[in-house]
């Protein structure tokens, strides 16, 4: 699938999306709708800059999944019902009181941030026709989550997310071979709602956050460790 954001000026191409390896999937368990498991998985996906222009090959891709990477991008599972939910990974935390439960996995992705480029995507998807579409998509996607998330009772609900790394690199220009990049490690995040919507509790940890250079110079001391309970 391949989207391609062109310019209104010349048509030429300013940006191109693509992903692939895309599947989801659906079924109930134990011949009932009461337990069930909704599986998506996005393969490759990548947002690149045009290929003509002094912007660096390196920095071309904008987003996408870390060069070291070759797993797919994201990896989702919501299982609903008490079979689903003893069946699922969520990372060893108690889960026999949950009626509900969705573990999300991201392979290490890469951004590249050049200020130019970033602020003029924004205004393509925020602007004119195209950004009501996309407005109108938003919408419909958060809706849809919500339905999602009221087809269950007002049973306890967990939400599990492990990203394995990320890398954010800030060239000096689009054009230079100078750069700052920032790495983090593992990320995890626990969310649980409470039965009968009382409240909610939330985990959330973050290890080995580093900063170097084009040069490879260590621009922190010691990489920093966060964990923050809510």
């Amino acid at each position: 699938f391949e989207i391609s954001l062109n310019s209104a000026k010349d048509d030429l191409p300013l940006f191109t999306l693509t992903m692939s390896g895309s599947r989801v999937n659906r079924h109930g368990l134990e011949d009932d709708d009461v337990n069930s498991e909704l599986s998506l998985v996005v393969g490759d996906f990548r947002m690149e800059t045009a290929a003509f222009g002094r912007t660096l090959e390196s920095y071309r891709t904008i987003l996408g999944l870390a060069p070291s990477a070759s797993t797919s991008l994201l990896t989702l599972k919501y299982s609903k019902g008490e079979s689903a939910v003893r069946a699922c990974n969520v990372g060893g935390v108690d889960k026999l009181e949950c009626e509900a439960a969705a573990e999300i996995v991201l392979s290490p992705m890469r951004f590249v941030h050049i200020h130019s480029q970033v602020f003029t995507l924004i205004e393509y998807v925020t602007e004119g026709v195209f950004g009501t579409i996309a407005a109108s998509v938003a919408s419909s996607a958060a809706a849809a989550a919500m339905e999602v998330a009221k087809s269950t009772t007002d049973g306890e609900k967990l939400f599990y997310i492990v990203a394995s790394g990320f890398n954010l690199v800030v060239p000096q220009a689009a054009y230079s071979e100078k750069f700052f990049s920032f790495h983090s490690g593992n990320f995890k995040a626990h969310y649980r709602a409470l039965e009968g919507d009382v409240g909610s509790e939330a985990n959330v940890s973050l290890k080995d956050v580093s900063m170097t250079c084009n040069r490879n110079m260590q621009m922190v001391s010691a990489p920093v460790n966060m964990s923050v309970n809510v």
